[in-house]
């Protein structure tokens, strides 16, 4: 381990995970209220609201590191109206800019959600869950859309190696080209629809989440003075460009898209012991062309790798 390498460890156990240091703690609150209505169904919902905490989230790079993403707002915590805030921080509301009846709106809504949480819950039912909706079994209902009242998506694989090789834009183009193919006679078509539709929402998060970041490298490699750092950064802002949008090209870039697709899921997910799947088998492909190729040392692999084990450094995940 070298001196870079030791110095992220060293900072990431102080911020116990790779966390936004300051962070507003209403943001899922305002992203479930802007996305509420609409006539989506719940997992709809669910995948606009992750779409919204990528556009909301404040987004940082701290010192030393070249592989971008923090945890979205999600992976922390709950929502800021469900929790016990300090004086100063229920007061961040206001940043928003809300009026006192569209901050009414927002507590309402996320408590009309976590009540549906809870209890009743949505399947593939549009609008707000109530007494009627369909409820939540104990155990796995396959005649509806998952109900994502937690326990159902986590502890789970999530096909990472797909994300490297196409990225969310591939995806997104094959769940379109799925839509267009389905047949409304299906008496599956409800269920396919709106999990389809879900997905085309995800895969524009994942989409978002590098775009931003490329937009924040690059931002910060303008005003950088430091010759070295400012080469980091742009690298930086070049593979957040083309990750996890499109298929990765590099070894550095299969470990930034795998990193940035973990954060999307853990911000849909939180924390919850989601597994990457098996590293050797998912990067080895990238290594092996990139060291034949004479762009990549086994050192500076490893540093890479180093450097993605601080980052997944946290109880309970993967």
């Amino acid at each position: 381990m070298n001196a870079r390498i030791a110095a992220l460890r060293k900072q990431v156990m102080e911020r116990k995970g790779s966390f936004v240091a300051d962070i507003n703690p209403f943001i899922q609150d305002v992203a479930l209220w802007r996305t509420a209505g609409g006539g989506r169904s719940r997992v709809q919902h669910r995948a606009e609201f992750l779409l919204k905490e990528v556009e909301l989230a404040t987004l940082e790079i701290p010192p030393g590191w070249r592989l971008a993403g923090e945890h979205l707002p999600a992976a922390r915590s709950d929502f800021g109206f469900a929790i016990k805030l300090k004086p100063a921080e229920r007061k961040r509301l206001a940043e928003f800019g809300l009026s006192k009846r569209e901050e009414r709106e927002v507590k309402s809504e996320v408590e009309r959600w976590l009540a549906n949480r809870r209890g009743a819950l949505e399947h593939c039912e549009i609008g707000r869950g109530g007494p009627n909706s369909v409820p939540s079994r104990d155990g796995w209902n396959p005649s509806s859309v998952y109900s994502a009242g937690g326990w159902i998506e986590n502890h789970s694989i999530r096909d990472y190696a797909k994300v490297l090789r196409i990225g969310f834009t591939g995806i997104r183009d094959e769940a379109r080209s799925e839509l267009d193919r389905m047949d409304l006679s299906d008496p599956a078509f409800p269920q396919k629809e709106n999990f389809l539709r879900a997905a085309l929402t995800v895969c524009e998060a994942g989409i978002l989440l590098g775009k931003r970041y490329a937009e924040l490298a690059r931002e910060m490699a303008q005003k950088e003075t430091c010759e070295a750092r400012r080469r980091e950064l742009l690298n930086m802002a070049a593979a957040c460009a083309r990750v996890p949008a499109s298929g990765a090209e590099t070894f550095f870039q299969a470990t930034q898209s795998l990193w940035l697709a973990h954060v999307l899921t853990c911000g849909e997910d939180h924390i919850n012991a989601n597994s990457i799947d098996r590293l050797d088998q998912i990067l080895y492909p990238y290594y092996r062309a990139d060291v034949a190729g004479g762009r990549l040392t086994r050192d500076e692999a490893l540093e890479i790798m180093e450097e993605f084990g601080c980052k997944l450094y946290l109880d309970y995940d993967v």
